[in-house]
């Protein structure tokens, strides 16, 4: 696959890690962005103070959700969530939760419960999302909006696990 160097973040000298995106887009990294604002990336070696990480680090998303990842480790605008459709909210916040990016994580999370009617256009996918995460106040919400749909749709989506939850709550509603 050919490689191309992230605009935003450029992978060069004071870079400790490089990323490459599963679009092969390449990003250099500061250890201390990711250490001080996040809790699931790969842990950097390091000897003296200095990074001793020579290969990048592939990563299975592509470069439009690390576009936008990124710039919630470092002290710069983040991005504006609330004008982002929901396939972009969804896979950002997968991003944000599997990597333990704090900030983006609860910026998505508010953003799925209040903005862009997310809620009464994907109460499943929101309900999903969830669930995986443990979120049971999101999940909760969805029952009000996923009852309007047929079970037989919702049903098949539906891990078992979920399966009597999603019932009783769309029930009370």
């Amino acid at each position: 696959m050919a490689t191309r160097d992230s605009k935003a973040f450029p992978p060069n000298s004071k870079a400790d890690i490089i990323f490459i995106s599963s679009d092969g887009v390449r990003y250099g990294i500061h250890a201390k962005n990711l250490e001080v604002n996040t809790g699931g990336f790969p842990p950097i070696n390091t000897q003296n103070g200095l990074s001793v990480t020579s290969e990048p680090v592939l990563l299975p998303e592509n470069s439009s959700v690390l576009d936008l990842l990124f710039r919630f480790i470092y002290p710069i605008d983040r991005p504006n969530v609330e004008d982002m459709d929901f396939k972009t909210v969804i896979k950002l916040a997968e991003a944000a939760e599997k990597y333990q990016v704090y900030s983006a994580a609860h910026v998505c999370r508010l953003c799925l419960l209040r903005f862009g009617n997310f809620m009464k256009t994907h109460p499943v996918e929101i309900a999903l999302f969830a669930a995986k995460h443990g979120y049971a106040e999101l999940l909760e919400l969805t029952g009000a909006h996923g009852a309007l749909l047929p079970l037989s749709t919702v049903v098949p989506l539906l891990p078992e696990r979920l399966i009597l939850p999603w019932v009783g709550a769309t029930s009370i509603h």
